[in-house]
């Protein structure tokens, strides 16, 4: 397989490719176990961009392993995730102060009093347009990893997806998904 070299938007096919990106704010939720609070974290992520008047775009969430192990459905309890959504790099922790202000009585305050705003440049990445059920990712994730390993990299960092489609338990069965594993030169 060829490697794909290319900056700047995600893939938009189903080949693996390696990419660099780019510092990206964005105002995350963090959370814990199962994925089943997505959906408010979501929307209290979306409500808050529309109140600071910004485009809503993909819901994306990194993933990791409190003690370092798998990601195995049999672990939940290890997982922890941080939901995204991207704003531009000017915002600050006082606009979604006044943002939230708005939402009072419309999202649940403990959302509203947990969300952050975080840089992310993940640099060199491995990523691949993956079509179907997040539940059957894993064939396209050991794939990744390999496309990783052959062109001289190793995983390095937070796993994550970039939703384009709806992640929540009511998602299309041809849900589109960028996976994304950031990289480091193999020694």
């Amino acid at each position: 397989m060829d490697e794909i070299l290319m900056t700047g938007p995600p893939a938009v096919d189903s080949r693996p490719a390696i990419a660099t990106t780019g510092l990206t704010r964005y105002l995350t939720l963090d959370g814990h176990g199962a994925p089943d609070a997505f959906p408010a974290y979501a929307d209290a992520l979306r409500r808050v961009a529309t109140a600071l008047r910004l485009p809503v775009h993909p819901t994306e969430a990194l993933w990791w392993s409190a003690d370092g192990g798998p990601m195995r459905p049999e672990r939940m309890h290890a997982w922890r995730w941080s939901l995204l959504q991207k704003v531009p790099l000017e915002t600050g922790t006082a606009d979604v102060a006044k943002a939230s202000a708005t939402l009072r009585g419309i999202v649940p305050e403990g959302l509203l009093s947990d969300i952050s705003v975080a840089s992310l440049d993940e640099g060199t990445v491995a990523q691949v347009l993956y079509t179907g059920s997040l539940r059957d990712k894993a064939p396209a994730l050991r794939m990744l990893r390999d496309f990783a390993r052959t062109h001289g990299y190793a995983v390095k960092g937070k796993y994550h997806e970039i939703y384009l489609d709806d992640p929540g338990p009511h998602s299309p069965p041809d849900a589109r998904t960028i996976l994304r594993l950031p990289l480091v030169r193999s020694a």
